[in-house]
Order: C-alpha cells, then sequence, then structure tokens
C-alpha cells in the first residue's frame, strides 16, 4: 500500500506536504500576523520554530475536517492553544434584527489566557529544567583542567627543589 501525502495550499501557492504519518501540524501564528507550519512527530516533547522553543501537548492537539491533527501557537507563547487555557466571560451586546429592533443578548468573550502554571508544569514533569540547566563540558574546560593539572605539578616540583 503506497503512503499517502496530503497536500495543503497557502495563499502564495506555497505547498506543504505531509511527509510523515505519525506526526501533527503545528500552526504557528506570528505578530506580524504571517503564519508558520512544521510537521511534529509525537514522540517530540519540544520543538523549535525562529528561535522560540514549544512544547507538544496533548489537549492542545485537534482533529480538522481531512483527517489531520493539527495544533495552533501563537509565536513567543510555548503551550498551544486550548480550550482549558481560555478563561471566558459573558457579556451582554445590543445586536439589530433584519427586521430593524434592537435585542440585548448575552455572548461569552475571552477574558484572559492562563499558560504560566502550564509550562511550568510542562519543564519538571518532563524533565526539561534538567536538560537546560546541564552542563555540556567544551573542549577548551578540559584543556584548561589538564594545564592546572600541569601547574600545580611543576609547582610541588619547584618547591621540592627549592628546599633539596
Amino acid at each position: 500500500m503506497k503512503n499517502k501525502k496530503k497536500v495543503f495550499k497557502q495563499k502564495d501557492n506555497e505547498t506543504i506536504i505531509h511527509k510523515e504519518k505519525n506526526s501533527y501540524l503545528a500552526i504557528i501564528l506570528k505578530q506580524n500576523k504571517s503564519i508558520g507550519f512544521k510537521w511534529i512527530s509525537f514522540t517530540d516533547n519540544e520543538f523549535r520554530f525562529d528561535r522560540n522553543t514549544y512544547f507538544t501537548i496533548p489537549e492542545g492537539v485537534y482533529l480538522s475536517s481531512e483527517k489531520v491533527l493539527i495544533s495552533v501557537y501563537l509565536e513567543g507563547i510555548s503551550t498551544p492553544l486550548g480550550h482549558k487555557n481560555v478563561k471566558k466571560k459573558t457579556v451582554k451586546r445590543i445586536i439589530k434584527l433584519d427586521n430593524g429592533n434592537e435585542e440585548e443578548i448575552p455572548i461569552e468573550v475571552i477574558d484572559g489566557l492562563k499558560y504560566d502554571s502550564e509550562i511550568i508544569d510542562i519543564l519538571l514533569n518532563r524533565g526539561l529544567a534538567e536538560k537546560l540547566t546541564e552542563l555540556k563540558p567544551d573542549k577548551t574546560i578540559f584543556i584548561l583542567i589538564v594545564m592546572m593539572i600541569i601547574s600545580i605539578i611543576v609547582g610541588i616540583v619547584s618547591v621540592g627543589v627549592e628546599f633539596a
């Protein structure tokens, strides 16, 4: 059986092709009113896009009508948009009906977004804090340690020669 590839068209005839079977489409809404797309594997806990780090959260993944899993992110906010991250409130608005009458109806609007505790929870639960804080020794540190050991040995030998 051939692996079917899903194809999506953007405005400027740019084509995005679904390459991997076990992945979802991350849509990043940018501040300059453009959109970024990236296919993310289900095994990835996090991914980077335009110098920002984003986390994979199952509650933020939705199924489209074309049977493609999609997650929507706001640029710079590490967790995806999801219904559990939205604070809602009900306000009353006046609308004009087709017959010219006005009616006051209650509608729900976004009161705020909940993200801070979610990001801390992700960092602690997925062990990313350890990854971010671990030291990666490089060659210069190794060379400095060897040179320090050699200088200590030379110092001890010179003190021994002085008193001998």
